[in-house]
């Protein structure tokens, strides 16, 4: 495998395929979304093609996964719900089995892989992004940069994407701006000061 291979990012996926999403608002109009599931992260995103996710969920911020009739399913975290809809029943508990699998690896291995590096983060804290209000709650750690909406969905492990920056690299744009450039997208974040940039950089 190269190293600008994008499969080496991530936990080898034990189940990808398209879903219909619910959206957060509670209203009927599902959104197809392409679905990967790893044992570190259920993933979704707008396209097959796309590298990366609107919306990543720790597998271990998962408390339950329900069947829930009509071919969906539930994915529940201890803040928030999100429901999917399958093409089949069959489809729709294949996805079950397989959350569930993660569910019951994760009680066993849950004493032993109690730190990981998203734990012990590099530098974290709010960040603009071009094009993106309100600010993101931005973490570096390691070798990934992971981007949530907020703090909060932060600590509920409910994020939106995470960049892998061994493909990446930095450049400051200005006193205030730098980028975040990988092969597949730009990433622009904006910082209050001169030095926050400075700190971001470095981290």
């Amino acid at each position: 495998m190269e190293d600008g291979d994008p499969s080496t990012q991530h936990a080898a996926v034990i189940k990808a395929g398209w879903l219909d999403k619910n959206p957060p608002q509670g209203s009927y109009i599902f959104q197809r979304r392409w679905v990967k599931l790893d044992t570190d992260y259920l993933r979704y995103y707008d396209s097959d093609k796309d590298m990366y996710s609107k919306r990543m969920i720790k597998t271990s911020a998962i408390t339950r996964v329900a069947s829930m009739g009509d071919q969906k399913f539930e994915v529940a975290t201890s803040n928030r719900n999100f429901m999917f809809r399958a093409e089949s029943d069959a489809e729709r508990n294949d996805w079950v089995k397989a959350f569930q699998q993660i569910l019951d690896e994760r009680k066993t291995k849950v004493l032993s892989a109690s730190t990981s590096t998203q734990e012990n983060p590099d530098k974290f804290g709010p960040l603009e992004m071009k094009g993106c209000k309100p600010k993101l709650f931005v973490v570096v750690a390691a070798d990934k940069v992971y981007l949530y909406k907020n703090g909060e969905d932060f600590f509920s492990g409910v994020g939106i994407t995470s960049i892998d920056m061994n493909v990446g690299n930095v450049k400051e744009v200005d006193k205030k701006c730098f980028d975040l450039t990988t092969p597949y997208k730009t990433f622009s974040f904006i910082a209050d000061s001169e030095q926050e940039r400075a700190e971001w950089v470095e981290a």
